[in-house]
């Protein structure tokens, strides 16, 4: 859904404002609102899909570690990594025909404080009243989904990807928008912003091809550059890797092929593996970076074999690594 379909939201919003504050209205009236828009695409930027060639009249734009799109130059008369940045989800076109007429549709984050306002203050309501005899939801105003199954006060349902074309002097704080907007209310909702003040960034990323490079990122924290508490240094994640046929073993500093990894002995895995306490020496980078990525690091996992004589007394213990034969 495009552009309209904001604006048909946002006239629902003025309604559901007049609403509340229409003193003739009656109270038996149903002031609920109910809101549920699926994959939304208010953004004039189109995700490039694999198989796609560089057409000469489009303008291209790059995903940084910072989720803002940055102008995607040619050098030498080609896109650099086109393909693997493509496979990395990183390519954008811009579409300048969408986005005529719609510049100033979304400045800020307005529409999405009024839902989570509502729901915040509905749920308090409900969570106060909802034992009461004289309880009447309908007397109370606020968005919900569409959900008819849901109990109580529930978050008008939105999911898709939107673009804030905010001025250079309003800057969206990049970790609010994650650590706030996306995980805590709206998490199938990408959003990106044209002007942030950078958070420190640490990626938990797993190459998934080594080929092409391609990259699963399994974990991203953000931390708030804004305040006096400013977090310099990255956490380990309590998300863990997984490979069919390998154990994973932690988080390394550095990418390592597996075939590296295999040749390692215990010791020297045990010695590029992070901890709690070796990860507090990472420190970010300056203000133009502010990004640490971190590398899993998996081992072949073997299966342990003990052989036994008729009295139950070891003859040998082996580990076999999957995929090969038990010696006999």
């Amino acid at each position: 859904m495009g552009y309209d379909s904001f604006t048909l939201l946002k006239k629902t919003v003025d309604i559901k404002d007049k609403m509340i504050h229409n003193e003739n209205l009656s109270s038996a009236y149903d002031k609920h609102l109910a809101v549920n828009l699926d994959k939304v695409n208010w953004t004039p930027y189109r995700l490039v899909e694999a198989g796609e060639v560089a057409l000469d009249d489009s303008v291209y734009f790059l995903l940084d570690d910072h989720d803002t799109l940055q102008s995607y130059s040619k050098v030498s008369n080609e896109y650099p990594n086109w393909e693997l940045n493509i496979l990395n989800s990183k390519v954008y076109e811009y579409i300048e025909d969408k986005f005529t007429g719609h510049q100033n549709d979304i400045t800020d984050l307005s529409l999405l404080d009024t839902f989570i306002n509502d729901y915040a203050l509905a749920k308090g309501v409900y969570d106060e009243l909802v034992n009461k005899d004289n309880f009447d939801a309908n007397s109370y105003n606020f968005f919900k989904s569409t959900d008819s199954y849901a109990q109580g006060p529930t978050l008008a349902a939105l999911t898709g990807i939107i673009y804030i074309n905010n001025p250079a002097g309003q800057p969206i704080d990049e970790a609010e928008i994650k650590n706030y907007y996306h995980d805590k209310y709206y998490p199938k909702l990408t959003i990106h912003a044209a002007n942030i003040t950078k958070a420190n960034v640490v990626k938990f990323v797993e190459v998934t091809n080594e080929e092409t490079g391609q990259e699963y990122i399994w974990d991203t924290i953000k931390y708030s550059t804004v305040g006096d508490n400013v977090q310099t240094y990255p956490e380990l994640t309590t998300v863990v890797g997984s490979k069919l046929n390998y154990d994973f073993r932690g988080w390394s500093v550095n990418y390592y092929t597996q075939d590296t990894l295999d040749s390692m002995t215990e010791e020297q895995i045990q010695d590029i593996l992070l901890t709690n306490e070796s990860v507090q020496n990472l420190l970010f980078a300056n203000a133009d970076d502010r990004v640490i990525k971190l590398y899993a690091v998996y081992t072949i996992h073997s299966y342990h074999f003990t052989f036994l004589n008729y009295d139950n007394s070891i003859i040998e213990e082996i580990n076999v690594p999957t995929s090969q034969y038990i010696p006999m």
